[in-house]
Parts: structure tokens; C-alpha cells; sequence
């Protein structure tokens, strides 16, 4: 289950938000976020907080960490 929305959205940003800027509100390892994000893992409901909290706060959670399943899904309706 990878994060679309959330890549999109690190995109977006202008400075862009990068894997190092995520690794410091998680804790995690390069390798632990790069896995999150690809779908190899998830991140914990206390670290999709603490992303949405430090970068994107006027986003909602359902929308920042929906799944690459339902994106894909909405997109074909």
C-alpha cells in the first residue's frame, strides 16, 4: 500500500517535502520511509499524524494517506 496523495503533495510543496524532512518527524530509517512510501510498509497512525501535523495540516488524513487501492479506484468512476 503505497501513499500517492502524500507524494503528490510532498511534490507540490514549494520547498518540496523530502524523504529526509519525513524521516524527522517519524524517527524512521531512509530506508523505512522510502519503504512506506513505495507500499512495501505502512506508517503508524501516530506517525501519518505527525506528517500531516508538521507539513500539511489544512489536508485530511483520509486524503493525505489513502491507499494506492482506492486513488487507483476513484479514478477510474
Amino acid at each position: 500500500m503505497g501513499y500517492p496523495n502524500l507524494r503528490a503533495e510532498m511534490a507540490r510543496m514549494n520547498p518540496k517535502i523530502e524523504i529526509k524532512d519525513i524521516m524527522k518527524v517519524t524517527g524512521k530509517s531512509r530506508a523505512g520511509v522510502s519503504n512506506n512510501l513505495n507500499g512495501k510498509g505502512a506508517f503508524s497512525v501516530a506517525e501519518s499524524l505527525a506528517i500531516r501535523n508538521a507539513y500539511f495540516p489544512e489536508l485530511s488524513i483520509d486524503y493525505l494517506f489513502a491507499p494506492d487501492e482506492i486513488v487507483n479506484d476513484a479514478d477510474t468512476e
